[in-house]
């Protein structure tokens, strides 16, 4: 089984994956924890039953833990496809903010997420993020969902106010037909 790559498909592995996250992320304290939680809650999302592989992988030895993040916090794949990739930052900063969002505007991927804590102006900091990407990437994959979840505050012990926004490029998903790659020795 492979997954579909349709933009219907993209917008709704994106959706199912903001009800995951509401449904199932736990409350948290402190950077290392946020981001514990955080990589747990993307590892338990299932996408269409396929057989999914993590990075970082989830493995709690010392080797791993030293290793850190490659490019993003999170990715996930199947053997031959990237299906989501994740940033979360933990600081309010909008540089911090800015820097993680920038490693998701240059990939191919058909879901992008970034997550960050709540804010009261989270309408805000997604003007900031949109007007970043407008600004600095002018190529996006037909299809490609982008989504912006800003986790949200206890109050009662009880999170809320989760905020979410997404954005949906324009355009039907090309794949690649299989047929085979080949450059050119001469450019006519």
């Amino acid at each position: 089984m492979q997954f579909e790559h349709s933009s219907r498909n993209y917008r709704n592995t994106a959706d199912k994956l903001i009800a995951h996250i509401k449904a199932e992320i736990e409350e948290s304290e402190g950077r290392t924890e946020w981001t514990r939680v955080n990589l747990k809650t993307l590892r338990s999302f299932p996408i269409d039953g396929l057989k999914l592989s993590w990075y970082p992988a989830p493995d709690d030895s010392k080797r791993s833990r030293m290793k850190g993040q490659f490019l993003w916090d999170h990715m996930s794949c199947t053997d031959d496809d990237v299906i989501l990739i994740a940033e979360s930052e933990w600081n309010k900063d909008l540089i911090e903010l800015k820097h993680d969002f920038e490693k998701l505007l240059y990939t191919r991927c058909p879901i992008k997420l970034m997550m960050c804590g709540g804010w009261s102006d989270s309408a805000e900091i997604a003007d900031a993020l949109g007007t970043y990407a407008k600004d600095n990437c002018h190529n996006f994959g037909p299809g490609e969902v982008f989504v912006l979840f800003c986790v949200g505050w206890v109050e009662g012990g009880k999170r809320v106010h989760d905020d979410v926004f997404r954005w949906q490029v324009p355009g039907e998903v090309c794949r690649n037909d299989g047929r085979k790659f080949s450059f050119q020795s001469d450019w006519e």
